[in-house]
């Protein structure tokens, strides 16, 4: 096991005032150069950090690389304006040494356990080839503590504007790391001799004569001359040569039940047996395809056998508590602070692939997802409500904005749940059905007005995330993109058909109108 102490992540850049007052100012490329240029001490920080980070594996066979995170937390510091003292002298140049920040808590410390699953069997893909592999589980579980989080909109934009760095697509790093996998894939190119040559010297090493048009006087490579060449390919071109050089040798017994599977499975036929014309590396449709050889559904099946999402993919997440704390909106006099609680929220996510399915013509159920958030209390924050007249209850605590209706039984109920399932019917022309059921249920809901306003207009500003302008070289691309599309759509047959199902159920709900005729304005609700 690894054990580290005090770990933390800091990321250093501008703050999200600083970009918004900067791209209202300049245009895009000048509020780029300004913002490359702002020094040190008055970027903003990002930092995610825990006292303590335990990396380990389980006991058992299965070997699952363990996560846990204790006091896991995050904060945004802004830098504090620095005051000249009267008389002194600076030469200019800003020094970044002793700058003080004003430290915000987004996330307060709590408890993280990550469980990875099937670490050995994906060790053992991405380094060499799995038989099972489409029978092996992927997962991710993930249960944490009491999480509270505060949704400061100026912090939360800065959180985004600092990770946007390195996700966001024409960003310097994810610009070299493009290049990087494109000069990758540029030495996996061969030239048709080579391929030529390597499909000759393994017919031979295998004792079949090549029959392809190839020369005679060709000189046969040797072991370590193919395992070159077969660094710089994958495994599904390995896998294509071999079969093009082996194609009047190899022979698919009858009696192999996962061939006789994926042929069922992707409703696929043989169209000739005696027709040994070479495998083909198009995969579409891979449903009812009629295939001119044994060897070409042969690589069809290790393909897509071996692709990533062949295996079962599982997340699942459980948290025991959630606070999500609204702040004081800093620009409004008549801001209230509120607080909502859930007890627990849970999620459960799987993901199949359809082509290994038990059922041959049925609709096959590859995505569900469940999701439910059990207890709901939306109140009043007690700091900074104390100067606004609010209505209270009768023990003197103000009226909120939603709460648990009274249960005869001792459990509390779910008081949101999502259920999402996909189907996928077989065939050229694949038809998808999206199925959404979503319930409400056990919860009574106060229209309080001014709290409520309060609420929107933070949530409201939380939401206007501060995206990249929009320039005229986004908008060809976009336009060159639409018209692939429009294209696409008319000359390919195998565009997916999607059919919907949305069902919302209603339960248990009440709806409280209140209106306090002393602070409310007229017209307002």
């Amino acid at each position: 096991s690894i054990r580290l102490n005090n770990a933390a992540v800091v990321v250093c850049g501008a703050g999200s005032e600083v970009v918004k007052s900067t791209r209202e100012k300049y245009d895009s490329r000048e509020a780029n150069l300004q913002l490359a240029k702002l020094p040190r001490n008055k970027r903003a920080l990002t930092s995610f950090g825990a006292d303590l980070i335990s990396i380990s594996f389980t006991a058992d066979t299965r070997c699952n690389l363990l996560f846990y995170f204790v006091g896991l937390s995050g904060k945004v510091g802004n830098p504090r304006p620095r005051k000249r003292e009267v008389g002194s002298f600076t030469s200019g140049v800003e020094d970044d040494a002793g700058t003080q920040y004003d430290w915000r808590t987004i996330t307060h410390p709590f408890q993280v356990v990550l469980e990875v699953v099937g670490v050995i069997p994906f060790v053992i893909w991405a380094l060499n080839y799995d038989h099972y592999w489409r029978t092996r589980t992927i997962g991710l579980n993930i249960t944490t503590s009491q999480v509270k989080v505060a949704l400061e909109p100026n912090d939360l934009h800065t959180v985004f504007l600092h990770f946007d760095d390195f996700t966001d697509p024409k960003s310097p790093l994810t610009e070299w790391f493009c290049w990087l996998q494109k000069r990758h894939l540029e030495k996996l190119q061969l030239s048709d001799y080579q391929k030529s040559l390597y499909c000759e010297s393994y017919a031979r090493s295998k004792g079949v004569k090549y029959e392809e048009n190839f020369n005679e006087g060709a000189h046969k490579l040797t072991l370590s001359q193919m395992r070159d060449l077969e660094k710089k390919m994958t495994r599904q071109d390995i896998i294509f040569l071999r079969c093009k050089a082996m194609k009047k040798k190899w022979r698919i017994p009858k009696e192999n039940q996962e061939f006789v599977d994926f042929l069922g499975t992707s409703r696929s036929s043989i169209v000739e047996e005696g027709n040994n014309r070479l495998p083909s590396s198009d995969s579409i449709p891979l449903y009812q395809r009629q295939y001119s050889s044994p060897l070409e559904a042969l690589t069809c099946l290790v393909r897509e056998s071996n692709s990533f999402l062949s295996p079962i993919i599982a997340v699942n997440f459980y948290i025991s508590s959630l606070d999500l704390i609204i702040p004081n909106d800093e620009c409004s006099t008549k801001s209230i602070p509120s607080i909502i609680s859930v007890m627990a929220v849970s999620s459960e996510f799987k993901a199949s692939n359809p082509l290994f399915s038990d059922k041959y013509d049925l609709p096959r159920e590859y995505i569900t997802m469940n999701f439910s958030v059990c207890g709901l209390v939306w109140n009043i924050g007690d700091n900074g409500a104390e100067d606004i007249e609010l209505s209270r209850f009768r023990n003197g605590s103000f009226v909120g904005l939603a709460y648990m209706c009274d249960c005869d039984d001792s459990t509390v109920n779910d008081v949101v749940t999502l259920d999402f399932r996909t189907t996928l019917y077989p065939s050229q022309d694949p038809v998808q059905t999206f199925s959404v059921n979503l319930e409400f249920c056990n919860v009574a809901l106060i229209l309080n007005p001014l709290p409520l306003l309060s609420s929107l207009n933070v949530l409201l500003a939380l939401f206007g995330l501060p995206f990249r302008p929009v320039t005229e070289t986004t908008r060809n691309l976009a336009r060159k993109m639409s018209n692939v599309v429009e294209d696409a759509s008319e000359t390919n047959d195998y565009i997916t058909h999607i059919r919907t199902d949305i069902q919302i159920r209603i339960n248990d709900v009440s709806v409280l109108f209140m209106i306090d005729r002393e602070q409310i304005y007229r017209g307002v609700l």
